[in-house]
This record gives C-alpha cells, sequence and structure tokens, in this order.
C-alpha cells in the first residue's frame, strides 16, 4: 500500500464506525469485522481500478455488462450497455434478459436432453458450459460483454450440515463457466481478465434491502427475495409508462421487448409472474424454468448493483483525496439517498 493510501486509513480511524459502514455499502464492501477491517476494505476497494474507465468498450459505442444468476433449472442473465462517454450520467439500457431451464437448452448446434444431467458428470456439464458460453452468453447477434459478473454460489443451505447434491451441480458448472471465461477471454482479450467478476449475492441483496437495520428474524431469504422482486417490478412499471414525469432507473431495448403493451399483463396480479411476462413475453412458461422472478431481478440487481458501486467508487476517491471530511459527508449523502428511492 502507497504512502497516500496508508495517510488515508489513517484519517479514516478518526470517523464513527456508522461512517465507515457507510462508505462500504456505498462501494460494494465487506461490512463484516472491527473497524480497522472495514476501513481496510474501504481503502482497498477505493485503489482498484474501474474497468469503465481502463479500456474502450469492444463493440465501440457502449459498455456491456453480462450479469449472471446461475441455476441448473433457472439460469438468469442480463445483458446492459452503458453510454461510453458517460456511463453513469444516463440510465442503462437492458438488451438481453432471459432466463433459461438448462436441463431443456436447446440451440441449432445443442440439445441439453440428450445429455444426462440427473447424474453427476462433469462430462455432460462441461458440453453444457461450453455451448452456454459459445451460443447463449457470447452470441454473435447480442454485442460482446466487456464485463461478466457471475453470481458467487453457496457451499450449503442456510445451516444445515449436509450439502445438497443440486448444490454441487450449480458449483461444478460455476467452476467450469470461469475456467472456461478465463481461458476465452485471456486468448481473445486478455486485457480484460480482470473483468469477469465472481459477485457476492449476499452484498447484492443488502444493498437493495430497505430497512438496514431490521433483524435476523425479520430479514428471512423469502422476505429479501420478495423485496427485490416488487422493486425491480416497480422500475419497470415507471420504465414502460408513457406519462412518467422523471427519468426511469433504466431503459428497455423495444427490439428486445415486444411485449411492454399486451392487454394480458393488466390482468396478472403476481408481481413475479407481471415481470416473467413483461420480459420473457406471453409464453414465458415455456422452456424458462419455473415461474419465478427472482432470478431475472437478481441478474438485473447484480449489474445495476455493481454500476453504482463503480460510479459511487470514482466519485468518493476523488473526494476523500481531496479531503476525508467532505468525502465521508457526500458518502452519508449517498448511502441517504439511495435507501430513500428505495421506498
Amino acid at each position: 500500500m502507497s504512502t497516500k493510501w496508508k495517510e488515508l486509513a489513517k484519517v479514516l480511524s478518526a470517523c464513527r464506525a456508522d461512517q465507515i459502514k457507510k462508505l462500504n455499502v456505498n462501494l460494494g464492501s465487506a461490512v463484516s469485522g472491527v473497524k480497522c477491517d472495514k476501513i481496510a476494505n474501504a481503502v482497498t476497494s477505493l485503489q482498484l481500478p474501474s474497468p469503465l474507465s481502463a479500456a474502450k468498450p469492444l463493440n465501440g459505442e457502449s459498455f456491456v455488462i453480462l450479469a449472471i444468476d446461475l441455476g441448473i433449472k433457472n439460469f438468469g442473465f442480463c445483458r446492459i450497455q452503458l453510454d461510453k462517454n458517460l456511463p453513469f450520467n444516463k440510465p442503462p439500457t437492458v438488451k438481453e434478459w432471459k432466463k433459461l431451464d438448462l436441463a431443456n437448452l436447446r440451440t441449432e448446434s445443442f440439445e441439453a436432453t440428450k445429455l444426462d444431467l440427473v447424474k453427476f458428470d462433469p462430462v455432460n456439464y462441461s458440453k453444457l458450459a461450453s455451448e452456454l458460453i459459445e451460443n447463449v452468453l457470447y452470441n454473435p447477434k447480442m454485442p460482446r460483454p466487456d464485463i461478466v459478473l457471475i453470481e458467487r454460489q453457496r457451499g450449503r443451505t442456510s445451516s444445515s450440515r449436509n450439502i445438497q447434491e443440486w448444490i454441487l451441480k450449480v458449483n461444478m458448472l460455476e467452476s467450469m463457466l470461469f475456467g472456461m471465461l478465463y481461458s476465452k477471454i485471456s486468448s481473445e482479450t486478455p486485457n480484460l481478465l480482470d473483468n469477469l467478476i465472481s459477485v457476492n449475492p449476499l452484498r447484492m441483496a443488502s444493498y437493495y434491502r430497505e430497512d438496514q437495520k431490521r433483524t435476523k428474524s425479520e430479514s428471512k431469504k423469502g422476505s429479501s427475495k420478495t423485496e427485490r422482486i416488487e422493486l425491480v417490478e416497480k422500475w419497470l412499471r415507471d420504465t414502460i409508462n408513457p406519462d412518467r414525469q422523471t427519468e426511469p432507473r433504466l431503459y428497455l431495448d423495444p427490439k428486445e421487448f415486444p411485449y411492454t403493451n399486451t392487454s394480458s399483463l393488466q390482468a396478472i396480479r403476481s408481481k413475479s409472474k407481471w415481470v416473467n411476462e413483461l420480459i420473457l413475453g406471453p409464453d414465458s412458461k415455456t422452456g424458462s424454468g419455473t415461474v419465478k422472478g427472482d432470478d431475472l431481478a437478481d441478474s438485473l440487481l447484480h449489474a445495476l448493483s455493481w454500476v453504482e458501486w463503480e460510479r459511487n467508487r470514482m466519485i468518493l476517491k476523488m473526494e476523500l483525496m481531496m479531503d476525508v471530511k467532505e468525502g465521508i459527508r457526500v458518502s452519508d449523502a449517498f448511502f441517504k439517498e439511495h435507501f430513500e428511492n428505495l421506498k
């Protein structure tokens, strides 16, 4: 660590613990541990270069972020575009947003039903991972991603001592995707290797949890998922509302999402089903896994949270290096504004 960062860490030690926690939340850094650990987390995060300023976008016009929510029955991914000149000033445009049942994945050259994915066989899962990368995630008809975010998988369910087989399968698929993507990026665009990122699902979920002070019993998994689906539904309703008064949180590419004006949407009461039909269309139950909205919601939220953290990192780095007191004030304001916007 250089002298200037050591000096910053020293000055931050005079700040209150809650201010350091808010700083870490704004940066997408870990908030656990004692105060000195939290300061170290913040300083480490602030030193990281931003992928959105270190290189030109691959397609020349915009940065493309691909966020993946892993699952066998419910594999969700979202591809968003950011303006190359003002990536943090304009809402992103969603170019692709899908949920797949990988056991029924079918492309022009591949059919997953011919593989025995029930059996814990690395050979079959490697074939699936290869097809996913070459013809789905790196679909030649879609803009090539500059940044790939993959949700980190858990090792077990809650506090269970046993590791269920489906968790092993998803973990194996995660490892294969990382290995194959690393090899692909290394050979084709080696300067973008650092842009293959494992993202923490709990950190993202916490970032979009309106009440940061709730108890553990109030922060159950189901409640958190419901909140995220409701948040995405609110954003989408604002996006497709022709009478909106303010700029939406995101845009949908009209060429890729033609279902925004279907009358059947108005009859849907379930927020999860509404999100599914808006994004996947009236036939969303076919070949897209179970009717859950959290897989779609989480893939979008991983992308959007990452962009916000990058924006916060860029601004807070400049503010803190010039004046720590002012930087902390800006950080507190970011924190307050973010959680007020979730209401």
